[in-house]
């Protein structure tokens, strides 16, 4: 007596299957001397939109100012690329080393192709969540290039985070359940009332 398995097989997903690492969209000149500028966005940056398509006015204002900056010094020192990722479908463990895994091809790419990263050192910019990602991208090991073998860390320049909740949010860490000030904890008293 045979039994087939009906139970599908899954391969298990890469990180770089939900995060991609672009250059920005208007300005497709060679990296030259420039530092490259990463920008990581936050939680849901990216919802309704998809990695190939990715929500641009999630830096626009960002974008605004570095491209109406009256000295050219910005646009001369930093060249802009985003990074993008799925919230909520890998962890941020896991989206950070999909940042190491992009930032690797991007920097094994041949001369002139799309988004090639030189083997240079970088900046990144990280909103929200995207400060954590970039956080743990700081430890991960690097595979290519000058720094192969080294932590992101050693690449990075400088790590700017925006509203990074580094010490975990009060939601997180169950605080505003006890702070009667919180509309969490009055939700619950007033919900526990209606039940």
């Amino acid at each position: 007596l045979t039994f087939i398995s009906s139970t599908p097989v899954f391969s298990e997903a890469h990180p770089k299957d939900y995060t991609i690492l672009v250059e920005d969209p208007y300005d497709h000149s060679p990296l030259g001397n420039r530092t490259p500028l990463i920008l990581v966005h936050g939680k849901n940056g990216n919802q309704g939109h998809d990695l190939n398509n990715p929500n641009w006015s999630y830096w626009q204002s960002f974008m605004n100012f570095f491209y109406s900056w009256n000295s050219p010094t910005l646009r001369d020192k930093y060249k802009i690329y985003t990074f993008w990722y799925e919230t909520d479908q890998i962890s941020v463990d896991e989206i950070s080393k999909g940042l190491r895994d992009w930032i690797d091809e991007r920097t094994n790419q041949a001369e002139g192709t799309e988004y090639k990263l030189d083997d240079k050192p970088i900046v990144i910019v990280a909103h929200s969540m995207g400060g954590l990602v970039a956080r743990a991208f700081m430890e991960k090991t690097l595979n290519i290039g000058n720094w192969a073998g080294k932590a992101g860390g050693e690449r990075t320049l400088k790590l700017i985070t925006l509203a990074t909740p580094h010490h975990g949010t009060h939601g997180a860490n169950d605080e505003c359940l006890k702070d009667e000030t919180s509309l969490l904890w009055y939700s619950r008293v007033w919900l526990s009332g209606i039940t």
